[in-house]
């Protein structure tokens, strides 16, 4: 293998490591978006099914003083 040879096997290499890390950084992005997703549908269903709760709690309180 020539000189011209090895250099041109370096850049297909550095190509290829370029075009892995930018699809690692699409993948990577793409589950962080996924995983807030999910986070913020838990968290909405949480809080409805608290609020839900804390309603029933204070009409049965309510209920219970008269």
């Amino acid at each position: 293998m020539n000189i011209r040879e090895c250099a041109g096997a370096g850049q297909r290499l550095a190509s290829a490591r370029n075009r892995a890390n930018e699809e690692g950084r699409k993948v990577r992005a793409e589950a962080t978006a996924h995983e807030k997703d999910v986070t913020d549908k838990a968290r909405a269903e949480t809080q409805k099914s608290i609020d839900e709760a804390t309603a029933k709690m204070k009409q049965e309180t309510e209920a219970a003083r008269l």
